[in-house]
């Protein structure tokens, strides 16, 4: 019977990813999901006054609206070490937009540099 189980857990392995995402069966777009959603032009910026900012843009090639949006960033040091991380809430991103986004970095490390790890949306 462990092929019967295995079988039986791959169906409902479909139907749980099938009911996450991908293309309605009438074609129409599904709605925004964070593997629409990009950040672009993503930069740590250090201010001459010592302040850290980071500094963007997110995209929502979707057909529909983004009402609340979370990047998720990782903080680095100066040896590229993870120190840290961050969340810069974006909101009301319109079907289509670019949205700049600016956030002041509030961490007690040296950081030295950040990269996004995902973007949230709902």
């Amino acid at each position: 019977m462990p092929s019967r189980r295995i079988c039986i857990a791959a169906v409902f392995v479909l139907a749980a990813v099938n009911a996450c995402g991908g293309e309605h069966e009438d074609g129409a777009d599904p709605g925004p999901d964070s593997t629409h959603v990009t950040v672009e032009q993503f930069e740590y910026v250090r201010m001459e006054d010592g302040n850290r900012l980071l500094t963007g843009v997110l995209y929502n090639p979707t057909a529909s609206e983004v009402d609340h949006a979370q990047i998720q960033v990782s903080l680095y040091d100066a040896a590229n070490q993870r120190v840290d991380s961050m969340i810069i809430p974006v909101r009301d991103i319109s079907a289509g937009e670019r949205k700049k986004f600016s956030q002041a970095v509030d961490s007690p490390h040296d950081v030295r540099g950040a990269r996004p790890r995902s973007v949230l949306v709902w």
